[in-house]
């Protein structure tokens, strides 16, 4: 493991020293082109309120305005609450328009902007913009400066002819040729069905600023569905693992889009690119043990709409299905806990939550498993050391630790359990039932603190830094690997020695490298990130998980589509 740590630490930093190429011409015609909209923001703020209102980014006068004004009782601002006000039929055109011009001052790209102009250092490159280990119990990696693994998905807030506001994905082509393109001109500031508003076209293009070093291309992969085939691996969930499997021979259906089919009624072939991340927001959601809260939660990350879950999910459900469901819903009513859902949207997420639950029992044993694990650990330090989904857990006193495939280790400070009462699920008996919580010390905001934890976040934690560790070790491949191929080693001399690395950004389960045209296959990236990992003993910790990966090459950054004949 030592010998690994060092090849990691050395590759890290020779990629912070690289950097990305930062489009300073298009950054600073963005924070014009927004400054220059922020007047006319203002000046419409002003004149639609009456002058009560002098910017959109004014949250309390803004609020006071809509209750005083129109009655809107609207608790926040934030941007899934607006686009909920925006759906109403009966809003005041008034309103509608400041709530539509807070939605579009929301963005925040323009700060991004800035950043960067104000880090871009030497050849027009933003470096030191990752951290190892730096997002905490993981070990993921962090970003920082210009907040490369910050940046909002490629959505436009289209309003249709009926008023409804609807979320659309964007291709990158289309940022490339249409959205960059009006930035330049202005024209982006007008005609919102095309550009969506200011704000939200600087929000499109922020992704695109990175770019290729003159007479180079980017070549840019990923790992498909990574958390979920991890979780199926370390459960030992085989269908799901073998439907991957059969996705990644062609024979199969991509998973996400198989899971909204079951979730949500719509026939496979069917299944858009916005509804496949309904299916993935499911997947995501459940699949840690979480239940209608976090259903709720992923939701409004991925802009997906609840509301026809009713119908869709109700008339399939079981009778035991739809009374749990019910008894679910009177104890999230009567607690406060119910998000504000309608009754039979509520059961429904619930019986989604039953369904996902059956369909992954082994998912959902192992939640059970390292929760015992953990609990027996903590209440006999030093005793026994548990294996529970391809990890080791142990308990000595001071630390709680699980030990992942990879080797290295979860650790987690003086772990201890909190007992509690509390009523009965069921709403029909007056009893208590005793509760056990682990609770462990972490530093948060500079400070100590102890925080509560349960089985399923013990679980996303394994899984996220199964994926940091994936991510670690293919970086170690990828840049070993283009050293040897000899038009990017030629290159690489050009550069000062600390810089010499094909990778110039890696962002969540993302690697970009920045190379001659042609001189390294997308191909052979994506051979490289989905080989065998083995420990510096050699042996293979990722036996039976199947990887993949898919990709594209292009001059200029972006969410673009995946290259069909290199996946």
């Amino acid at each position: 493991m030592a010998t690994f740590n060092l090849r990691l630490a050395v590759v890290s930093a020779l990629i912070n020293e690289r950097g990305f190429q930062f489009d300073a011409k298009l950054a600073q015609r963005a924070v014009e082109f927004l400054k220059s909209a922020k007047v006319d923001s203002d000046a419409n703020m002003q004149r639609l309120s009456e002058d009560e209102v002098h910017a959109a980014t004014q949250r309390a006068r803004l609020l006071h305005y809509l209750r005083e004004r129109f009655g809107i009782e609207i608790e926040n601002l934030r941007a899934s609450e607006v686009r909920e006000w925006l759906e109403h039929d009966d809003l005041h055109p008034i309103a509608r328009l400041l709530l539509e011009q807070r939605l579009e001052a929301s963005k925040s790209s323009g700060s991004k902007y800035a950043r960067g102009l104000k880090i871009v250092g030497p050849r027009s490159r933003v470096r030191h913009s990752s951290q190892l280990g730096g997002a905490g119990r993981t070990g993921r990696f962090s970003h920082k400066g210009f907040q490369p693994g910050n940046m909002a998905r490629p959505v436009l807030n289209i309003r249709r002819q009926d008023g409804r506001i609807e979320l659309s994905g964007v291709k990158a082509s289309y940022i490339d040729s249409v959205i960059i393109p009006g930035i330049y001109s202005g024209f982006a500031l007008s005609n919102p069905l095309v550009y969506g508003g200011p704000n939200e076209a600087a929000a499109l293009a922020l992704r695109h600023v990175i770019t290729s070093a003159p007479g180079n291309e980017l070549v840019v992969a990923d790992w498909k569905n990574i958390e979920s085939r991890i979780l199926a691996w370390i459960a030992g969930e085989d269908w799901k693992l073998l439907a991957y499997l059969a996705n990644d021979q062609g024979t199969g259906h991509d998973l996400y889009r198989l899971l909204f089919s079951q979730f949500f009624g719509t026939a496979i072939d069917d299944v858009s690119d916005q509804e496949r991340q309904s299916g993935k927001v499911s997947e995501l959601a459940f699949g840690f043990g979480g239940g209608v809260g976090a259903l709720v939660t992923m939701a409004a990350g991925y802009q997906m709409d609840l509301g026809p879950l009713a119908e869709i999910v109700l008339p399939r459900a079981t009778a035991e299905q739809k009374d749990k469901a019910y008894k679910a819903w009177c104890r999230a009513f009567i607690s406060g806990d119910d998000f504000g859902l309608e009754p039979k949207v509520y059961q429904a997420c619930d019986v989604l939550k039953q369904t996902y639950r059956e369909s992954n029992a082994k998912i959902n044993q192992l939640k059970l498993d390292l929760d015992t694990a953990i609990k027996n650990s903590i209440k006999a330090p030093n005793q026994r050391t548990y294996v529970v989904g391809r990890c080791k857990v142990w308990c000595t006193g001071k630390w709680l630790i699980i030990e992942l495939p990879s080797g290295r280790r979860l650790m987690y400070a003086s772990p201890q359990i909190w007992v509690t009462e509390e009523p009965d699920e069921d709403i029909r008996v007056k009893r208590k039932y005793r509760r056990e919580t682990v609770t462990y010390i972490t530093a948060r905001d500079k400070n100590w603190r102890r925080e509560r934890a349960w089985s399923g976040l013990f679980v996303e934690n394994i899984v996220q830094a199964i994926a940091a560790d994936i991510l670690r070790h293919s970086l170690v491949d990828i840049h070993e690997d283009a050293l040897t191929v000899p038009a990017v080693q030629t290159y690489l001399d050009t550069l000062p020695a600390e810089e010499r690395t094909a990778i110039a950004l890696h962002v969540h389960d993302e690697v970009m490298l920045d190379v001659p045209v042609g001189s390294y296959p997308l191909s052979r990236l994506i051979a490289q990130m989905v080989r065998p990992k083995r420990r510096d003993d050699g042996a293979v910790w990722t036996e039976g998980l199947p990887l993949a990966a898919e990709g594209w090459v292009f001059p200029r950054y972006g969410k673009r589509e995946a290259m069909k004949e290199a996946a």
